[in-house]
């Protein structure tokens, strides 16, 4: 298993992005960091901790992907809500997937999260067959979305990745 784009974690970041990235896709309101950073979310402190590729989970399964482990942690001062629908890939084709179901790997799901609350979790994403080159995942959390749409906040973790070696 090939890991890629990780740094050592560190302290929360303000909005920010990453100079030295080209990302068509960026957005007002996009707070980009790399692998290992944390970023403020609409009060959520969210951190992408880890992100591989691998080229199959099973004989029928082959499709390549990306495996990403994540953690948000509720800094609100009240309840919020969380789910796995809030992140996205973006691929170096500019196709941006969500996460799938893949039998026998157990994944983030989604839920109430109490104050000062944790959920960590795997997320899965079709890479598809995409050669070497700049990914990203983004989490826009739709809850916050539906509470205040003027507000459009995403964090964002570019890393550079390649598929597995034969």
């Amino acid at each position: 298993m090939l890991l890629v784009g990780c740094t050592p974690p560190q302290s929360r970041q303000e909005a920010t992005v990453i100079p030295e990235v080209e990302r068509s896709e960026r957005k007002e309101g996009d707070k980009e960091a790399k692998v290992g950073q944390t970023l403020q979310v609409h009060e959520m402190d969210v951190t992408v901790v880890e992100v591989g590729r691998k080229d199959s989970y099973s004989a029928n399964l082959t499709a390549g992907y990306v495996w990403a482990k994540v953690r948000i942690e509720n800094k609100r001062g009240g309840k919020t809500q969380y789910s796995r629908l809030d992140w996205r890939l973006e691929r170096p084709d500019k196709e941006s997937v969500g996460r799938v179901p893949i039998e026998g790997q157990e994944q983030m799901v989604e839920g109430d999260m109490p104050e000062a609350g944790r959920a960590e979790g795997m997320l899965i994403f079709e890479a598809g067959k995409q050669p070497a080159g700049q990914f990203a995942l983004v989490y826009a959390p739709r809850h916050h979305r539906l509470e205040d749409p003027t507000t459009l906040q995403r964090g964002v973790w570019v890393f550079e990745s390649k598929p597995e070696a034969p």
